[in-house]
Order: C-alpha cells, then structure tokens, then sequence
C-alpha cells in the first residue's frame, strides 16, 4: 500500500480534472464519462506514455475484458479476447521495456530495479511486459470498483454526509462500499487434493467457481450483511480480492485509487445525483455496470 501512496495525488489530480469537464448538471453515465477516463488517464502518467501509445493499449485492455467476461463466451467472444490480449501485450509490453530502457518515469526505474534484482530461475522474459501483464485486469475491474463504490455511497446520503464531514471514515467507506460490490463475482479454483467442503466431496483436479459476492454476504459472517456499516469489526473476513495463496495483486491500487475518487466526490462542493436506474452486465464474471446514469454539479 505505500508503494501506491506516492501516486495518490495523480488519483486526485485525474479525478479532480475529469470532475471539471463532466460537472454541468448535465446526464452522464457515471462509468464511461467519468471513472473510466479518469484511471486511463491515471494509468497513462505514473507509466509517463503519451496518449499515442497509451490509448490503443487501453482500448485491448477493456476489449479482452469485455469479450473474456461472459459466463458463457460464444467462440466469437473468444477469439476476439485472445486477439487483445495478444495485441495489449506486445503494445503495453513494449513501451513499458522502452521507458525502463531510459529509466523515466520512476514506475519504470523501479521495475528495472526490481527485475535486475531477481534471481535467473524467478525472471520474466521482460519486466515490461510482465508488469502489463498483471495489470490485465485492472483496466475493467477498476471502472466497475470505483464506480460501484462511488454509487454504493449516493445510496445511503447518511454515510456520504458523515464521509464528507470527517475524511478520516474513507477507507471504511471503501472497504463497506467493496465488500457489497467486490470487482468481479467468481474466481474459479482447481481442488489440488480430495476434499470435503461442508460435507460435500470434491475431488482432486475439480474446477470449483468461488462466488464472491455471496461470500461477502454471508450472514453468519457479516451481521446484517445488506446494511452498509462503516464501522464493520471483521473487515478482514471479506473476499473482495480473493484470498488463501492467491490475492489479487492489483488490491492496493484498486483501493488508492476507489479512496481518491470518495474522497473528490464528497467534497462539500460537489453534487452528485442519480438521474435513472443503475444496471448491470448480466452473465458476467467481472461487476460490472451497464448504464449509470447521473448529474454532477460543483457548488
């Protein structure tokens, strides 16, 4: 997480720039017209590319998640995501290795460094193209995140005025907001040995999809799990990210950046109303929104 800190004024920087273009009391969709071109542009100047280069990569970037997501992907869907992943890969590969060549910006000195420091047996074939690589799925997840966070929050205008008047509850905002809309709905998990989960018999090699919405909504873990509580004590029960030997890499940033869009958009002076239904992807493993539609008005 204190790696991410360093970038938090990018975050608000992003946020705050995009709130000025969008916040004329028109309807927008929250998603597409805001959050998204916000962490582009976030993602764009801690890599220090030019739009050149960047936009094509971010555009393979939301393309493989857009055709990868389908719970049940036609053959079409499929090839279509093997064709931007393979395209987000060679693009954001590349550049990546060039900036770490010319050692700017200082994302890129330090996966230079971090790469000259591993061992030949742990080693990528490049730090570049590695690093893209775990951020394959940032690109989607982190819209949907931030944005249903964000909507989570004009839910309830109690907790959004408490947040506003005391910055310090924005974390718990985060992690209560998450907890209800974690980023993606299944991860799926192969059983490594015979099992029995609550008595049912898993065999070795068997495919198990963790649902991790349901998990994050499990009574018996999360009292009154529909409520939004910001002062939950067993935050560290929730699934948001996964959990066991594999946790999402990509959690730190998710959360630096979901507090810094809060943090913009409860600020006193800003306004911020939903002007239709929120819906969303259906048959999707990622939560993702379909439509969010809202005004924003700075005071």
């Amino acid at each position: 997480m204190k790696v991410m800190d360093r970038y938090r004024d990018v975050a608000s920087k992003v946020f705050q720039e995009r709130l000025l273009v969008v916040a004329d009391g028109s309807t927008i969709d929250y998603a597409d017209d805001f959050v998204k071109p916000a962490i582009n542009e976030f993602m764009r100047r801690i890599t220090g590319l030019g739009h050149d280069e960047f936009d094509p990569i971010a555009k393979s970037g939301f393309g493989f998640a857009y055709y990868s997501s389908p719970l049940d992907p036609s053959i079409d869907q499929v090839r279509e995501a093997s064709l931007s992943v393979d395209d987000y890969l060679e693009r954001f590969g590349s550049a990546l290795n060039r900036q770490i060549e010319r050692g700017e910006p200082e994302l890129a000195r330090e996966l230079g460094a971090d790469f000259n420091k591993m061992s030949e047996h742990d080693k990528p074939v490049s730090a570049g193209e590695a690093f893209a690589d775990s951020l394959l799925d940032a690109f989607h997840t982190m819209v949907g995140l931030v944005s249903a966070v964000n909507m989570e929050l004009t839910k309830h205008p109690d907790v959004w005025a408490q947040v506003s008047a005391d910055p310090g509850l924005i974390s718990a905002a985060y992690l209560e907001a998450s907890r209800l809309h974690p980023g993606a709905i299944v991860h799926e998990r192969d059983a490594v040995v015979d099992t029995v989960l609550d008595g049912v018999a898993i065999p070795a090699e068997t495919s198990v999809l963790l649902l991790l919405t349901f998990a994050n909504l499990d009574p018996e873990v999360f009292p009154d799990p529909a409520a939004f509580k910001l002062e939950r004590a067993n935050r560290n029960k929730q699934v948001t990210f996964g959990g066991g030997r594999y946790t999402c890499t990509g959690r730190h940033l998710a959360r630096m950046i979901s507090e810094e869009a809060i943090r913009v958009m409860t600020r006193p002076n800003v306004e911020i109303a939903l002007e239709g239904e929120v819906t969303w992807e259906p048959a999707y493993t990622l939560h993702v929104p379909s439509s969010m539609p809202v005004s924003i008005k700075l005071h």
